[in-house]
């Protein structure tokens, strides 16, 4: 297990890269269109019913709580996906790419042996820069 690790990220879609001697080659990719819906589609369409835990206002309005719980929804998918993979050896070292908002979340979620492989973070919201680029990135630290 040589392998170290790029995640890439914003609320609503992710790639994981491995690095090896600063060339990245993509590994698995995740998408979470939740997190970029509105509060109505969110909600669905009952009738002065609320449909989901965060809802609170009338309809029609803003929810921006609703998608920050998709967000983390999607923080955990992506944490218990890297424990899963952390247990399984596949990777050494990792180093979290994601915009501050997302990145804050995905910190809270990681588990403990994940969060001590990471290497290092960087705050940017980069999702949809190619491998060259993030390499550059990367390196730079």
């Amino acid at each position: 297990m040589n392998t170290g690790w790029v995640l890439v990220a914003d609320s609503a879609q992710a790639r994981i890269l491995e690095y090896d001697k600063h060339k990245l080659e993509p590994f698995k990719e995740f998408v979470h269109p939740e997190s970029r819906e509105h509060g109505q589609d969110l909600i669905g369409n009952r009738p002065n019913q609320n449909q989901h835990s965060m809802e609170k206002t009338r309809k029609g309005e803003e929810h921006q709580g609703l998608r920050d719980e998709e967000s983390r929804k999607f923080a955990k998918q992506l944490s218990d996906y890297l424990s899963t993979a952390h247990a399984q050896n596949k990777f050494r070292k990792i180093v979290l790419v994601a915009d501050p908002r997302f990145l804050g979340m995905l910190r809270q979620e990681l588990s403990n042996p994940v969060a001590g492989c990471v290497a290092s973070s960087i705050d940017k919201n980069v999702v949809r820069m190619n491998a060259k680029e993030l390499a550059t990135l990367v390196a730079k630290g």
